[in-house]
């Protein structure tokens, strides 16, 4: 019987039963304009940040459409691959970026340095900043496992440094930060103080000393993100009708370690426990339930999902009358709420990028006849698990306000005064919309009880006539509870 130990994504490790390979690959992909391309070295940064990479042991591949400028060491690897265009401005990039991903396997890391040409010639594009955050989107939404490393732009020489500092480096961070909170896996590298214009003899290329310095930052926050684990033993045996693993893998102090499952490895569940790291190394042995052919390893602990067996119940009120009691845990029997299908509900009166995730369909209810929506998700928590906190995942278009039990716990483009026919304060990008955006609400981790609970979402539209509308709620805790 054969094992196979692969990484599928960082801080994760994935066991295929009966399959053997004991690789463990980090997928890089360098993204940017002539700096990325090398110009005065050929190779750029990206033969030695390589070289750093495959010093520290990881099996390094480089992907991107083009496979050009590379040095020795590279084309010797055959690791010439990247999207580095000289000259290539912002909207260059995002243009083609989908389809350019589309040609490789989802990278572990994107590198990203890009907006220089859009500050030549005394010229500035103040909409560089916005068209960066509608790149780093485009970007998630279609890898969302891909960790975006995203740097500021290095010094210039003349008035194209004035305006980079003036519009563009200064709101690169704040960027970054929108998009952590949408649950999105970006980091800021510092990169202007990583590489001084002394390395750069014609004031806008890095030089080799540049290039270097520029794979030593990148290497550096590469590490940041990128912890893939080790499996230093595993055995697989059969004990009566059940199998056993038995496995001993590396690790840290002061963390804990869950394990997953999936039958296809398209969709995993956590077992309901977590191990405490043993030190350096940690070892346990686990029995492999029937229909199981795939687990992994992950830092953290479990994750309960409230609302996995739950479905929405919904109402579009014509009045006032219930006030706030629909919010409550308790509902009056009389309040009219319809049983749904799922967790989403809205609508869609073209075909658009809401219909493959609606399960309750509210159109003919809702549409030109008012903008709110009451939503309510009734799900259990058990006794035995020490919850430590709370998530609460949205997609939504426009607006909405949540309660937990009654309790308002979260607003998104919801008025001041939260009526039965309350409009939206402004529109939720369709774009921004179809991505959850999650929340921590940790500090109402009180509000939930033994037994029953209900999530309930007044969800608002801009106008009565809106095109479309989407609510779909996602709620989760990380848990204790010995195996």
């Amino acid at each position: 019987m054969k094992t196979c130990f692969q990484f599928l994504v960082p801080t994760v490790l994935v066991v295929f039963i009966f399959v053997l390979d004991a690789t463990a690959r980090l997928i890089v992909y360098p993204v940017g304009d002539s700096i990325t391309w090398g110009t005065t070295a050929a190779g750029g940064y990206r033969s030695p940040l390589y070289q750093k990479l495959t010093a520290a042991g990881y099996n390094v591949d480089m992907v991107g459409s083009k496979k050009d400028f590379a040095d020795s060491v590279l084309i010797a690897a055959g690791e010439q691959h990247h999207d580095g265009h000289s000259g290539w401005r912002i909207l260059q990039i995002d243009q083609q970026i989908e389809g350019w991903l589309q040609l490789f396997e989802a990278p572990d890391v994107i590198l990203i340095h890009i907006g220089t040409n859009d500050f030549g010639n005394g010229a500035s594009n103040r909409n560089a900043i916005q068209q960066l955050d509608n790149l780093m989107t485009k970007i998630a939404l279609a890898t969302p496992a891909s960790h975006l490393i995203v740097t500021n732009l290095l010094e210039r020489g003349g008035s194209a440094n004035t305006n980079i500092q003036a519009d563009f480096n200064p709101f690169v961070e704040a960027k970054i930060a929108r998009q952590v909170a949408l649950g999105r896996k970006v980091s800021f590298l510092d990169m202007r103080a990583a590489v001084p214009l002394s390395d750069m003899p014609d004031r806008l290329h890095p030089n080799r000393a540049g290039l270097t310095k520029m794979a030593d930052a990148y290497y550096k926050a590469i590490l940041k993100v990128i912890d893939p684990f080790e499996i230093t033993s595993f055995h697989l045996e059969d004990v009566g009708e059940m199998k056993q693993a038995s496995m001993t893998w590396s690790s840290k102090t002061d963390r804990s370690y869950v394990i997953q499952i999936s039958p296809d490895a398209s969709t995993w569940s956590d077992l309901p426990f977590s191990f405490p790291s043993g030190g350096r190394t940690t070892s346990r042995t686990i029995s492999i339930p029937e229909g199981i052919r795939f687990f992994r390893i992950r830092e953290g602990l479990p994750t309960a999902d409230f609302l996995a067996e739950t479905n929405v119940k919904w109402l579009v009120p014509s009045d006032g009358s219930l006030e706030m009691r629909w919010s409550a845990l308790t509902l009056p029997e009389d309040a009219g709420f319809i049983d749904g299908e799922g967790l989403a509900a809205g609508f869609e009166i073209r075909a658009g990028p809401f219909d493959p995730l609606i399960s309750t369909n509210v159109i003919d209810t809702m549409l030109s006849t008012n903008t709110s929506i009451y939503l309510r998700y009734h799900f259990e928590v058990p006794a035995g698990p020490q919850f430590k906190t709370l998530t609460l995942g949205m997609r939504y278009d426009d607006g909405y306000v949540a309660y937990l039990n009654g309790t308002e716990i979260v607003r998104r483009n919801a008025p001041s005064v939260v009526g039965w026919d309350a409009i939206a304060t402004k529109s939720h990008p369709d774009l921004e919309a179809v991505e959850f955006e999650n929340i921590d609400l940790s500090e109402f981790l009180g509000l939930l009880q033994l037994g029953e609970n209900v999530l309930a979402i007044h969800g608002m539209n801009r106008t009565k006539g809106g095109s479309d509308l989407l609510i779909e709620p996602l709620l989760t805790s990380d848990f204790e509870q010995a195996p």
